[in-house]
């Protein structure tokens, strides 16, 4: 075995070692709590796919396909949670190798090896960090950036040789990416279009070289439009309940707020606060400077000396037209997915850069590319590159392997104080609180007690839940009478203010007050059947009014 294959090798087992130091950052609450709750459902109800209710992002691949293979073959959440974030790492490392192989054929193995190892030192900084990067964050998105990759390289095969198989795989993959994420409009199917667009425009029509440039363009662009057609059934077929519905409006405060939030979290990824993140803040800023440059590079006036032509081939003998038509789709992809994510306020918190990954993994890939071609023959560089990666990644991973962090996830300490409660006789039925103690809560629970999750008006929140509990009761026999409500201690309030000074005003009075000081929290609990009717009331009235808006 040659010694490129050695550490070719070497880079996977080291991905690998990074990717089980997610099991670390496995938190239970009810947003990473979706999938299982969804599952248990469907399983062991017998609940209805279409009484559910999924965020924009429903990750349907490669999310909810892998927590479907994990949820019988594995004993708890935790590990179903961490499965999933493992073979994301792995499938990701798989799209890129293969991708970049697309983009340019003559990818070396010392080239492969660098990107593997970029991918564990990333995958390592987000175990070491609050990144939002693979499943045991929520919201993730990791799809538009794994079938985006996956979808850069179909296209290629088929502009280089077009075939009705490749053009069903490229159709299946935007119509079944778009589904599972709105965000691969933004980051794939958008520039797609853009570029098409201006080829349509650009390209002379009389000389017979443009002639084929231009009917490939528009055979592009309907196989989009096939694509976007099964998306849109595909998407009526899948999703049945209007995940924008309760969605705050685009706004210039909203817009104003989204901005505000990107330049917080630019200025935390290069704080020093967190090494890991900081230096990989740094490593991508280098990265896309490098390329950036060699891009510009090839901007030239063009002989009529009033507009501006790209000069691909400079870029390199070999690199070619492929490396040219993956660099435009950044060049386009990059600033659409960064301003669209602003004007539409989709950046709402400091995790927020995840929605960029797509185009950041897609430039990182371009520059190692680039750098595989010129200084290929230069042993001692790449050799250096590679043994300072492996050796960060080595450290790190045995320092953060010694070193755990331990935590509690909220949910836990609430379902603690209640299983303390029940333990002194007092027997819990079902309850009421807001989102982030109702599904998690309800897990840990040794009983799985459902929670209604309510507003601080009492109004159901139906989201990432389902109806069945509402609509169809019978088929949820077990805790139906409501005796315990879960409120926030006043200078705890949290994201839905939850306090005896809002919710507590609308429920009644308690036959007493249980503290949870551990979790900041107090709990109501019910003798008599009050609570139990008030929630009775809830549920009616949000069902009437449901169907008022049917009507």
């Amino acid at each position: 075995m040659s010694i490129e294959k050695i550490k070719l090798a070497a880079a996977w087992l080291l991905l690998a070692g990074a990717a089980t130091l997610l099991r670390f950052k496995t938190e239970l609450q009810s947003d990473s709590l979706f999938l299982d709750s969804l599952f248990t459902d469907l399983f062991a109800h017998g609940g209805r796919w279409a009484e559910w209710k999924f965020i924009q992002a429903p990750a349907f691949l490669p999310d909810m396909l892998l927590y479907l293979l994990a949820y019988p073959l594995l004993p708890d959440a935790a590990s179903r949670i961490f499965f999933v974030s493992f073979a994301q790492v792995l499938l990701l490392a798989g799209a890129i190798l293969w991708c970049a192989r697309q983009i340019y054929p003559q990818l070396s193995r010392a080239a492969q090896t660098t990107l593997l190892l970029l991918l564990a030192f990333v995958t390592l900084a987000a175990a070491r960090s609050n990144m939002w990067l693979y499943f045991y964050s929520t919201n993730n998105h990791l799809g538009a950036t794994l079938l985006g990759l996956v979808g850069v390289g179909l296209l290629l095969r088929q502009l280089n040789r077009p075939s009705r198989a490749g053009a069903a795989l490229l159709i299946a993959l935007i119509a079944a990416a778009q589904v599972s994420t709105k965000l691969f409009v933004l980051s794939f199917v958008a520039p797609l279009l853009v570029l098409l667009a201006l080829a349509l425009v650009a390209l002379p029509r009389r000389q017979d070289w443009a002639r084929r440039h231009r009917a490939s363009a528009w055979r592009l662009l309907g196989l989009v439009f096939a694509a976007e057609l099964l998306a849109a059934a595909l998407g009526a077929l899948l999703i049945r309940n209007n995940p924008a519905e309760g969605h705050r409006s685009v706004s210039p405060d909203t817009v104003a707020n989204a901005i505000k939030l990107f330049l917080q979290a630019t200025g935390a990824a290069f704080s020093p606060d967190n090494h890991w993140t900081q230096a990989l803040a740094i490593l991508l800023l280098l990265l896309l400077l490098y390329l950036g440059a060699a891009l510009l590079r090839q901007l030239e006036l063009a002989p009529d000396r009033d507009s501006l032509a790209l000069r691909w081939p400079r870029l390199g003998g070999t690199l070619g037209w492929r490396y040219g038509a993956a660099a435009a789709m950044l060049a386009v992809g990059l600033p659409l997915n960064v301003f669209g994510s602003l004007l539409s306020a989709g950046f709402v918190d400091l995790s927020a850069y995840r929605y960029f990954t797509f185009p950041l993994t897609l430039a990182v890939m371009m520059a190692v590319i680039l750098l595989d071609h010129r200084y290929r023959q230069r042993a001692a560089p790449w050799h250096g590159a590679a043994l300072l990666l492996a050796a960060g990644v080595l450290a790190g991973g045995v320092h953060a392997a010694r070193h755990r962090t331990p935590h509690a996830d909220p949910a836990s300490l609430v379902a603690g104080c209640l299983t303390a409660i029940e333990a002194d006789g007092f027997r819990l039925q079902a309850g009421v609180g807001d989102y982030w103690n109702g599904a998690a809560v309800s897990y840990y629970l040794p009983r799985h007690n459902p929670v209604l999750v309510t507003l601080n008006d009492a109004a159901p929140l139906f989201w990432v839940s389902t109806l069945g509990p509402l609509l169809h009761p019978e088929h949820y026999p077990a805790h139906q009478h409501s005796n315990f409500a879960l409120l926030r201690n006043a200078d705890a309030g949290g994201q839905f203010d939850y306090t005896a000074a809002t919710i507590g005003k609308l429920l009644p009075p308690p036959s007493r007050v249980q503290a949870c000081p551990a979790a900041q929290m107090q709990i109501w609990l019910y003798d008599g059947p009050e609570l139990d009717a008030t929630v009775a009331r809830i549920k009616a009235d949000y069902l009437a009014r449901r169907a008022a808006r049917k009507r």
